[in-house]
């Protein structure tokens, strides 16, 4: 073995230890990222949901509304049609 391996390793070859320190700290470094990955990735969503959430409101509101001005113009033009012939 080199100098710094049996450094790492200690005096009494204890292998087993020293990988399951370096597997804790990947553990740990990885749940770390992972859920600031995911706290991000649900930031990002709620933000998408909202738009869509408005972009339904608004396709609502144009779906109720249009309706009604093309009803009130139209009754409008037969009134107008049925007055001409009362005359």
């Amino acid at each position: 073995m080199t100098d710094g391996f049996k450094g790492m390793v200690g005096e009494n070859g204890n292998l087993i230890s020293v990988y399951t320190v370096i597997l804790n700290y990947s553990n740990d470094t990885m749940n770390e990222r992972l859920t600031h990955d995911a706290s991000i990735t649900q930031n990002n969503l709620n933000k998408d949901v909202s738009s869509a959430n408005i972009i339904v409101l608004v396709n609502v509101i144009l779906l109720a509304v249009l309706p009604a001005i093309m009803i009130s113009g139209s009754s409008q033009d037969l009134k107008e049609k049925a007055s001409v012939f009362k005359l």
